[in-house]
């Protein structure tokens, strides 16, 4: 378990640049906020970070979305769910986050077509949801 949390928190935004990319947006939300996910999640309380995450996501901030699609991908404080992923991935990408970018090409290969349309009608409709 000690391997897998080093080797996932190398895949994480802590410190990275999809973390920092829109720090000035993270700071407008709360950037204490985001800072108790990332202790939280670096320590193993998901269920802290991703409500956490999950508030500044529907902010539409790209770096929480990023994150988020984390959880998601990995099952962590949710179940696992590559559809929920691939929707956080795509905004997170809409958002500038560049790794989203490749997680998108790497996850459309791996989702069958009818998981790919699931997704992109939960993009439309949290899109439908949280104009700005």
């Amino acid at each position: 378990m000690k391997y897998l949390l080093v080797a996932l928190t190398a895949l994480t935004p802590f410190g990275a640049p999809a973390a920092q990319a829109q720090n000035t947006q993270v700071a407008a939300v709360d950037n204490s906020t985001f800072k108790v996910a990332s202790n939280a999640y670096q320590v193993g309380y998901y269920g802290i970070a991703m409500r956490r995450w999950m508030t500044m996501a529907s902010a539409n901030i790209g770096s929480a979305q990023y994150n988020v699609w984390l959880m998601h991908y990995y099952g962590q404080g949710v179940a696992k769910d590559s559809v929920e992923a691939f929707k956080w991935f795509s905004l997170a990408d809409g958002n500038g986050i560049e790794k989203g970018k490749i997680a998108v090409q790497r996850l459309t290969r791996m989702l069958n077509p009818l998981q790919i349309r699931q997704a992109e009608q939960r993009i439309q409709a949290w899109k439908a949801n949280h104009k700005q």
